[in-house]
């Protein structure tokens, strides 16, 4: 198989629109994001990255979305 990376698309309104995204790409078997504006655009970039590369690389893609919200009250 070739790994597929997608593209951060449209702006998203929060921490919670991105997360969600990602975790709909990963559950379709993606390798992983390539995101700008959606990372950039937050309050706390680093902190959005790092929820994302949980999402991607800690095995946490099947938690549901609303308990990662919790984790990122300091982001958006």
């Amino acid at each position: 198989p070739i790994p597929i990376v997608v593209a951060g698309g449209s702006p998203l309104a929060d921490i919670s629109a991105i997360l969600s995204y990602v975790d709909q790409i990963m559950r379709t078997g993606a390798a992983g994001v390539a995101m700008g504006r959606n990372v950039f655009g937050t309050a706390n970039p680093g902190a959005t990255a790092g929820r994302i590369a949980d999402l991607i690389h800690a095995d946490i893609v099947s938690a549901p979305v609303r308990e990662l919200e919790r984790l990122d009250a300091t982001v958006s």
